[in-house]
Parts: structure tokens; C-alpha cells; sequence
């Protein structure tokens, strides 16, 4: 499957998180690739940490754009198939369903793993998971 087929199919639905979209002819492969984009900071970004418990917001934001971003978004045919199964949509049309269920056992992954992570962001992510005052362990 790829962004351009997905073009030139006309009317569709994406599904992800809680949202289902329903999305008009004139759509351009920038749009798709917005939403995927959307798609992968809604899954994988651990907004929580970011607004709540580090200093580091921004090195924290950027390190994710430059380090993890691109594992998914460098190839969006490949994301596409990976991550959506293609059905037919009650109101007509196809409907594309995100099937992310392991963001996560991936988010505290890339925390724990990732030697590019600067270790000031990892002590705050420890410091507030690791300890046992949240559950994302």
C-alpha cells in the first residue's frame, strides 16, 4: 500500500487512537504524510513525561524528531503496511485502521536502550517510572 494509491482511491476513513477521519478527494501526499506524522508522535511521543516531569522539554522533543521520528516516518509506504489493515468502511469507502498496540513496551524501550538518549533525560524518566510512582514499567 502507498501514500499515492491511497490518493487515487478517492474517499476514505483513518483510524487511530480514538479518532476516526473521514477524508475528502483533493488530499495530497503532504496531508497523509501530516497525519502520519500525527499518528507517530500520538503513539510513540510520551507526552505525559514531556508536559509533567522533565526540565528538558525541548532537547527531550528534538531528540525524538531527529532519533525516533525517522524510524517510522523515512519510509511512510512501509509504515502504512506495517502498521494499518485495510477494511471496507460502513459509509463506503476503505477504512484504514492503525494496529499500534505495543507504544508503551516501545516507549520505555527507546528510554532505557537508546545510548543517543542524553542521560539527564534518562535519569528524569527513571526517576519518575522506574521508582514505582507511575505505572509505565
Amino acid at each position: 500500500m502507498t501514500i499515492k494509491q491511497i490518493i487515487n482511491d478517492g474517499y476514505f476513513h483513518i483510524k487511530w487512537g480514538n479518532t476516526t477521519q473521514g477524508i475528502t478527494r483533493n488530499v495530497t501526499c503532504e496531508y497523509i504524510s501530516d497525519l502520519l506524522k500525527d499518528i507517530v508522535y500520538h503513539y510513540f511521543f510520551d507526552y505525559d513525561f514531556y508536559y509533567n516531569y522533565t526540565y528538558y522539554r525541548n532537547e527531550y522533543k528534538e531528540w525524538f524528531k531527529k532519533e525516533i521520528a525517522p524510524r517510522f516516518l523515512n519510509d511512510e509506504d512501509a509504515f502504512l503496511t506495517e502498521y494499518f489493515t485495510v477494511t471496507k468502511h460502513k459509509r463506503g469507502g476503505k477504512l484504514f485502521t492503525c494496529n499500534i498496540n505495543n507504544s508503551d513496551a516501545f516507549i520505555k524501550d527507546y528510554f532505557v536502550n537508546y545510548k543517543t538518549l542524553p542521560k539527564h533525560i534518562k535519569q528524569e524518566y527513571k526517576n519518575r517510572y522506574v521508582s514505582g510512582t507511575c505505572d509505565k514499567t
